[in-house]
């Protein structure tokens, strides 16, 4: 009697430790982590595997904002948890500089107003987009680090604006709205408000160029999307992209 109550004891005890240790490599796989890599492609830290940072890109009037917001409420759908967000951003401490400066309602020299726009970039990445990723969420931002890239370039050399932005977190994946200046500055018109600061055909065409060059220095990371169609037609193309990448 007493070797089967030892026997059952013993057995009792080799289940508790192989629960014990499946338990402990469930909570290890579920916290599994990846390294982040910058723009200028150094590990710079480490993020929940779960998690994915998107962006869209586009010049003024391409229709970026309206897709993001089409392809954070279609991975919601899916069981996803997606935090919208954009730059320039509206929180940071020289965020009201840079709208003014945007709608000219004050002049900022070219290079210091790339020099804000990496500011408010640094506080994005640290106060929102770096605990985003940590916790496993998708981030989705309307514009990032590319955009300073493409319309910094009217100014300013290409090796500087790397530079200033080569420790920023690389998206996982950027989509770029392809429109055509012409059509960009009519849906522009549409809106009845004052043109901004690059809102104009040959700095949108300038820029343009700019974008179709970088999505051939980070093809895997930047892909270009025809936004000449439908709303439909363009989200279409844009998600065979982000499914390709989030299953």
């Amino acid at each position: 009697m007493r070797r089967i109550l030892h026997e059952q004891h013993e057995h009792k005890h080799k289940v508790r430790v192989v629960r014990e240790k499946f338990a402990l490599f469930a909570l290890d796989a579920k916290h599994m982590s990846r390294p982040i890599i910058s723009l200028g492609g150094k590990a710079i830290g480490e993020r929940d595997e779960r998690s994915y940072f998107l962006v869209v890109e586009g010049l003024d009037g391409s229709g970026k904002t309206t897709q993001g917001t089409l392809i954070g409420d279609e991975l919601r759908n899916k069981g996803r948890e997606v935090v919208m967000t954009k730059e320039p951003t509206a929180t940071s401490a020289i965020a009201q500089k840079l709208a003014d400066a945007l709608a000219k309602k004050i002049k900022v020299e070219p290079r210091e107003l790339q020099e804000l726009f990496t500011r408010d970039r640094k506080d994005h990445v640290e106060r929102l987009i770096m605990p985003i990723l940590e916790k496993g969420l998708v981030v989705i931002s309307d514009r990032y680090a590319f955009s300073t890239l493409a319309y910094g370039s009217l100014h300013h050399d290409e090796k500087w604006l790397k530079e200033l932005n080569a420790h920023f977190p690389l998206p996982d994946l950027t989509l770029f709205f392809d429109v055509e200046p012409n059509e960009c500055l009519q849906r522009i018109g549409h809106r009845g408000k004052p043109q901004e600061l690059f809102e104009e055909k040959k700095k949108l065409e300038k820029i343009r160029n700019a974008y179709l060059k970088i999505s051939k220095e980070f093809p895997l990371h930047f892909k270009v999307i025809d936004g000449n169609g439908t709303i439909e037609e363009t989200h279409a193309k844009a998600m065979f992209e982000v499914n390709r990448l989030i299953s």
